[in-house]
């Protein structure tokens, strides 16, 4: 089957491979297993998310695949460490090619009981940090010709009792 998967695959693959990749919740979930399958392709990855200890075992896990791989704790809700990732991940890679944002948080709560602080805590790591790192990473991005992936939930679309704040926060998203 001449062209037919397999060489679909490996145009796919030689497309990725030696790109680098900003992967925001990557200690767990969704998150990781993007992270780890850009790395078997061959793409670096700066993982980000707030748990050091499991942010080392998934650099280690993508390492394995030959990729550069490595962790940045950092907490999205927090301004100055998200302005600080941009020197830190332009200097360890050279530049981004592809943003993920994968990471997000969810507090459940009926709308009656809901704190307005959970609500800020949802606002600023699932809506504004996706935007403060777009804009971060934008000028890299736009000079290498990159992709940034919004990683949503179907919540944003058909809200469920219990979760109105993440619901919202994703619909905004």
């Amino acid at each position: 089957m001449a062209g037919g998967i397999t060489g679909t695959y490996l145009k796919a693959h030689m497309r990725l491979r030696g790109k680098v990749a900003v992967v925001t919740g990557a200690t767990s979930g969704v998150g990781r297993s993007i992270a780890l399958a850009l790395a078997g392709e061959g793409v670096g990855v700066a993982l980000l998310g707030r748990r050091a200890g499991m942010l080392r075992v998934v650099a280690r896990e993508c390492a394995a695949s030959g990729a550069k791989a490595i962790p940045y704790t950092v907490d999205l809700i927090k301004d100055s460490e998200i302005r600080r990732l941009k020197q830190k991940i332009i200097r360890d890679f050279g530049g981004v090619d592809i943003l993920v944002h994968s990471a997000g948080v969810i507090a459940r709560s009926d709308v009656a009981a809901a704190s307005l602080s959970d609500f800020d805590r949802q606002y600023r790591c699932n809506v504004r940090a996706p935007f403060a790192l777009t804009q971060l990473f934008l000028p890299s991005l736009s000079r290498r010709r990159g992709q940034i992936v919004f990683v949503n939930s179907t919540a944003g679309l058909a809200a469920v009792a219990g979760i109105s704040q993440y619901s919202a926060t994703k619909h905004a998203l």
